[in-house]
C-alpha cells in the first residue's frame, strides 16, 4: 500500500510539474503574442504616420506647382487669346483684298529676282488670279518675254502664283499667306493693341 501511495504521490507531482510547465508555456506564449500584436502595430502606427506624412508633403509641392504655374498660365492663355484675333483680323483682311491689290503685291515680291529669270524658259502656275493677270505680273516683275506653260494649281497656298524654270533650277513663289505672315511679323503688336487693349491690360 505504501508503495502504491509513493506511486501516487510521484504520478501527482509529475502532472503538477507539467501542469505548471503548460501554464507557463501558455503565459509566455500569451506574452509573446501580446508583444508581436503591440509591434505590429506601433509599425502599422508608424507607416500611417510616414503615408500621412508624405501624402501632406506630396500635396503641398503640388499645391505650390499650381499656384507657381497659375499666373504662367494666365499669361499663355491671354497671348494665345490675342495671337487668336490677331490673325483672324489679319486673315480677314488678306481675304478682303482685290485682285488688282493681290497682283500688286505678287508684283512687289517677285521684284528683284529678274536677274536670275533673264533668258530662262518658264511655266507659270495661279490661283486666285486669272491667267493674263498672272502673265502680266510676272513679266512686269521679272521682265521674262513669255510663259511656256500657264496653268491654274489650287494647290498653292494662297491667293498668288509661282514662277519656274523650266530646267527647274529656279522657283519663285509670290502668294498671299508669305505677304500675311510677313504683315504678322512686322505689325504683330500694333495689331495686338489695336485688337486686344483691354486683354493686354490685365
Amino acid at each position: 500500500m505504501e508503495e502504491i501511495g509513493n506511486t501516487e504521490a510521484i504520478q501527482k507531482e509529475i502532472l503538477d510539474e507539467a501542469r505548471k510547465t503548460a501554464e507557463r508555456l501558455i503565459r509566455e506564449a500569451d506574452e509573446e503574442v501580446a508583444r508581436t500584436v503591440a509591434s505590429a502595430a506601433e509599425r502599422s502606427q508608424a507607416a500611417r504616420e510616414e503615408t500621412r506624412r508624405s501624402a501632406e508633403a506630396w500635396i503641398e509641392r503640388h499645391r505650390a506647382e499650381t499656384l507657381a504655374r497659375i499666373p504662367l498660365e494666365k499669361i499663355r492663355y491671354r497671348t494665345e487669346l490675342v495671337d487668336g484675333r490677331v490673325r483672324k483680323a489679319l486673315g480677314a483682311y488678306m481675304a478682303g483684298l482685290g485682285t488688282d491689290r493681290v497682283a500688286s503685291l505678287c508684283e512687289g515680291l517677285m521684284k528683284g529676282a529678274a536677274s536670275q529669270f533673264k533668258g530662262k524658259d518658264v511655266r507659270i502656275r495661279h490661283r486666285g488670279l486669272d491667267k493674263a493677270r498672272s502673265v502680266t505680273v510676272a513679266k512686269a516683275a521679272l521682265g521674262i518675254a513669255e510663259a511656256r506653260e500657264v496653268v491654274e494649281d489650287p494647290k498653292l497656298p494662297a491667293v498668288g502664283l509661282v514662277v519656274e524654270s523650266l530646267d527647274g533650277r529656279l522657283t519663285l513663289r509670290a502668294t498671299m499667306d508669305l505677304v500675311e505672315s510677313d504683315l504678322l511679323d512686322r505689325t504683330r503688336g500694333v495689331l495686338a493693341r489695336a485688337l486686344c487693349a483691354e486683354a493686354l491690360k490685365a
